[in-house]
């Protein structure tokens, strides 16, 4: 028994509410389990990435149309739950490889990931770069915050969980 603010938490219900190991709240999974809450967060998106994939490859599309699918059809698969929660690092490795291999159709890239991911005036396809993208989405919630204003704990709770990735990006 864990005493909470004097009521008793007995690990089948609190206050009424019953106790789950894993709960869907606004699209995003939480729980105890990071193996089953990454899975449901991150993994189970590589199935339907692969089917928006494998639909735009049997079109001949050029570099650009192809940046353009993974900007727009493919990114957005993921991005809500990257911001609520850092992705496991071997499913951005897993998204990186088939950005390379859907830009290449499977084969060895004809021009370097650095002149890929510049911006078009500069010569490049404006690729997104998977990693420096998360991160700046992340850094992005910081905008909400005014850290000139004095701090109370209320204040402090609403922009915990965009301080805590913050912070985890930094350290």
């Amino acid at each position: 028994m864990i005493m909470m603010n004097e009521v008793q938490l007995d690990g089948e219900s609190f206050e009424g509410i019953p106790i789950v190991d894993l709960v869907k709240i606004l699209g995003h999974f939480f729980g105890k389990n990071d193996m089953i809450r990454n899975f449901h967060n991150f993994y189970s998106k590589l199935t339907k990435i692969d089917k928006i994939l494998n639909i735009w490859r049997q079109r001949d599309l050029t570099l650009f149309g192809k940046t353009l699918i993974i900007k727009s059809l493919i990114n957005s698969q993921f991005l809500f739950n990257s911001q609520v929660e850092i992705p496991p690092d071997d499913f951005l490795k897993a998204i990186n490889k088939k950005f390379k291999e859907f830009l290449w159709n499977g084969g060895t890239p004809k021009i370097a990931h650095k002149s890929i991911i510049n911006t078009l005036p500069d010569g490049g396809l404006a690729f997104p770069d998977l990693e420096c993208f998360l991160k700046a989405q992340s850094l992005k919630a910081l905008r909400g915050i005014n850290f000139q204003e004095p701090v109370s704990y209320t204040h402090l709770r609403a922009h915990e969980t965009s301080l805590h990735l913050v912070c985890r990006l930094l350290l």
